[in-house]
């Protein structure tokens, strides 16, 4: 079974009457099989002496590896020679066949070599992650403390057969989408490294990294297509109810449709839009840019017909088309339209003007809004002309925005000023924006160049509230309660309580720096509710922003990484670093308190960073504590058997040699805490005793064999077994 351990013991016997002289001795080196004692066991030059046996303990270690994989074969041989003259040199042959663990939903008749079943979903690749593009739907787990690949494919297959394709990101993660993932972004399985937060002996992609699984109804992994009637990207929704789709309708600087708006980033899709508009007693709805949706009895008369560019699938159902940049699909009233007839022409360009003729700008992101310009220097404004922008001190201006490069990185659910702040304060960030009608996005910094735009810009009414301006077209409407957006300090304290801070580690997901607890804060991590929460432990530290760990010790091959490497914002204090993305914020405990039976002296050095646009400042403090670092672990072991063949003997003239084969294994479990999730991550494996393996649960096979050249009775052939796993 991947990721586990297994031994097997050679035994070499002297049934002769003089000494059996080992001439040549190669023990096998390979990545799977090596000797466990190789200058101590049946080394070149030993004696044995006649009714004397030497043996040799072989490791099979097979690493952690990826799930829903096909069983695979490896191979080894130890290499031995004598001084009988007719001995000669024999090749131990060693061969084990390594199964892969199936997880997710499972098909209903298994591949031979699939001890646990077939995996509906099998994996494809460690793939780079470009954010929309190469698996463009997040979906949310049900409990993020338990998550590993076959809970995100059951999620994706829960999809209704339009997730092709389900993978795994930043170790909790679940990216899924139907389209084939560009064949260029894959890269190396060792990119896919991070181990599932609910499974450490499953890869859960990385940061940046998605290790993907497709779906073997949707897809043929030998040819590179999709199946015939496999889902292959969104359509058009020939209807919703009474409602029938109409065309893709232009809506610009005058909007196409006058009625109630509502914007939804999670679940929108034709079906929502259209019970939204009919329960307003709207005969016209209108989907645009994946998550909007507009109502209406009539058409403007700027709007044309027969137009390219709706082609966003829905937020909330990526089967179909939400219109796209500036693009309604259209849905009326058992298909009847009302009021003005809608134009013919499709884009209407001009020079000069006494009206606001608009010419567009284009860019070349198929997802990007194309931004109207005035032709002219009159414009007009349908918007309310009074708002509630400039009525509180938290209004700090309009700012551009670019959606190929956004002023604010997080989107968060809004429609009106109070909901967006609210949403980006509970997510820890000190800084709101609402952009075209109501969109809200959230940071701790405005970044891509933005620039503070007049007020005017700023001019779109909140889909929530239309006494509320919610920016505009690439504008966005900011509100935080720092007195400066460029001034705001965010820091990692030299100190919190009792613990003083170490500065900036290198962390990973398989080998932590703390591990021995990982209290679930979730949106209340910060670094003093860390603190508290580790009470009891030397060290702790923070990571990516929402991530605690606690532990008496710090691994013994922590490195530092420069302290601007932790410049991630805590989920639960916006003003404070927790780490970030593999880096890991580590505080030391200082306080004399602690009670050990012996006690070594330490020197740290604590280091706080504050940053800003505007000023940077660096202080240093250093603390001596004594305290004793102990780990703590618990095992239980459970007994393996193991039946091996008949040894085999042969005399010889002078002397002679037998082999016969012997198992030792064990299985290991960690303890777990009723008080928190503690998460496992295995450091580096120290030198392995026989009776300290894990026995492999799940029918690996390890079967040394002889050399077809050599004496076949002279060395017995370590036996070919089967471990299963113990009875529920």
């Amino acid at each position: 079974m991947a990721g586990s351990l297994k031994t097997q013991s050679l035994h070499v016997a002297n049934d002769g009457e003089s000494a059996l002289i080992i001439s040549k001795s190669k023990p096998p080196t390979s990545d799977y099989f090596r000797s466990l004692n190789p200058t101590g066991d049946l080394t070149e030059g030993e004696a044995i002496e006649p009714a004397e046996t030497e043996n040799a303990a072989v490791q099979l270690s097979t690493p952690v590896s990826q799930v829903n994989v096909a069983p695979y074969n490896v191979s080894s041989s130890w290499v031995l020679n004598g001084n009988d003259p007719t001995f000669g040199v024999h090749f131990i042959n060693m061969s084990a066949r390594v199964v892969l663990r199936q997880v997710g939903p499972l098909l209903a008749t298994a591949l031979p070599g699939d001890v646990n079943g077939t995996a509906r979903y099998r994996y494809l690749g460690c793939y780079t992650n470009i954010q929309g593009g190469t698996l463009p739907t997040l979906l949310q787990a049900s409990n993020r403390a338990t998550f590993e690949n076959g809970q995100c494919q059951t999620l994706a297959l829960a999809q209704g057969g339009i997730a092709n394709f389900a993978g795994t990101m930043y170790a909790g993660e679940c990216w899924v989408g139907g389209s084939i993932p560009d064949p260029s972004l894959k890269v190396s399985d060792e990119m896919c490294t991070m181990t599932c937060v609910g499974d450490s002996m499953q890869y859960c992609g990385a940061s940046g990294f998605l290790s993907i699984f497709y779906d073997t109804n949707a897809y043929n992994a030998t040819s590179g297509t999709l199946l015939p009637g496999a889902y292959s990207g969104p359509k058009i929704a020939p209807s919703s109810g009474n409602y029938r789709y109409v065309d893709c309708v232009t809506d610009g600087g005058t909007r196409s449709l006058s009625g109630s708006q509502n914007t939804d980033p999670t679940t929108m899709s034709v079906d929502s839009c259209v019970s939204f508009c009919a329960q307003g007693g709207y005969s016209l709805a209108g989907l645009e840019y994946a998550q909007e949706c507009y109502c209406g009895n009539s058409l403007s008369s700027t709007a044309s017909f027969n137009q390219n560019g709706c082609s966003m699938a829905c937020k909330g159902n990526p089967s179909q088309y939400c219109g796209g940049s500036y693009r309604l699909s259209l849905y009326a009233l058992n298909g009847n339209l009302t009021g003005g007839a809608p134009q013919t022409t499709t884009t209407t360009l001009a020079t000069t003007s006494t009206s606001s003729v608009l010419t567009p700008t284009t860019t070349t992101t198929s997802s990007s809004r194309v931004v109207p310009t005035a032709a002219t220097t009159t414009t007009t404004s349908s918007a309310p002309a009074s708002s509630s922008a400039a009525s509180t001190s938290a209004y700090k201006g309009c700012y551009s925005d670019s959606t190929g490069n956004r002023a604010l990185t997080l989107q968060a659910t809004g429609g009106t000023i109070e909901t967006c702040r609210a949403s980006c304060t509970a997510l820890g960030y000190q800084i709101a924006g609402l952009e075209y009608y109501g969109e809200c996005w959230c940071g701790n910094s405005l970044n891509g160049g933005s620039t503070l735009q007049p007020d005017t810009d700023c001019n779109l009414p909140c889909t929530a509230n239309a006494n509320q301006m919610c920016g505009g077209a690439n504008r966005l409407s900011t509100y935080s309660d720092a007195p400066d957006l460029t001034k705001i300090v965010i820091s990692q304290p030299a100190t919190v309580g009792s613990w003083s801070s170490l500065g900036c580690y290198v962390d990973n997901g398989a080998y932590r720096v703390i591990n021995d607890l990982v209290p679930q804060l979730g949106a209340k991590t910060s670094i003093s509710t860390c603190a508290s929460a580790c009470a009891g432990y030397n060290f702790f530290g923070v990571e990516y922003g929402q991530e605690c760990y606690c532990g008496m010790t710090l691994a013994s091959d922590a490195t530092t990484a420069p302290a601007t490497d932790c410049s991630m914002t805590c989920v639960g204090n916006a003003s404070q670093f927790c780490g970030n993305g593999y880096r890991l914020g580590v505080y030391q405990l200082t306080s004399s308190g602690s009670s050990s039976s012996s006690s070594s002296s330490s020197s740290s050095s604590a280091t706080s960073t504050s940053t800003s646009s505007a000023s940077t400042s660096t202080s240093t403090s250093t603390s001596t504590s004594t305290s004793t670092s102990t780990s703590i672990s618990s095992i239980s072991s459970s007994s393996a058997t193991a039946t091996s063949s008949p040894t085999s003997t042969i005399p010889t003239s002078t002397s002679s040699s037998t082999t016969t084969s012997t198992t030792s294994s064990t299985s290991s479990t960690s303890a777990t805490s009723t008080s928190s999730t503690p998460r496992s991550h295995p450091r580096s494996l120290p030198f392995v005793r026989p009776s300290e393996v894990e026995r492999l649960p799940y029918g690996s096979v390890f079967a040394p064999t002889h050399h077809p050249a050599a004496l076949p009775a002279l060395l017995s052939v370590l036996s070919l077994m089967s471990c299963m796993p113990p009875a529920s």
